[in-house]
């Protein structure tokens, strides 16, 4: 017996946001957002005009400040000290104003 997979990408519904790639896989679908955008696929946000290495995810597109301070070191990158993944300060003396980091 022969399994044949439907293309959600192909059905003409919007499975993804208008700017997320939908790549069919056997059974289902995956939006990627593109580049210059992040998210989860189904809700992708421009990432600002920040350069490479300071994206952030922060809304309102802070870039992160680098070097910044935070608990007496210094960091010249984004760090996951303290946190389960990337992040970095938005101010140059970390004072809780942060974000996680984005390619």
């Amino acid at each position: 017996m022969k399994t044949e997979d439907i293309n959600e990408c192909a059905d003409g519904k919007r499975h993804c946001d208008v700017n997320a790639e939908c790549n069919n896989t056997f059974g289902s679908y995956k939006c990627t957002c593109k580049d210059g955008y992040y998210g989860n696929g189904t809700d992708c946000t421009i990432i600002s005009g920040c350069p490479t290495g300071k994206k952030t995810d922060n809304p309102q597109g802070t870039c992160c400040v680098f070097p910044f301070t935070y608990k007496g070191k210094t960091y010249g990158s984004c760090t996951i000290d303290n946190h389960e993944k990337l992040w970095c300060s938005l101010t140059a003396t970390y004072n809780r104003s942060w974000a996680n980091c984005v390619s």
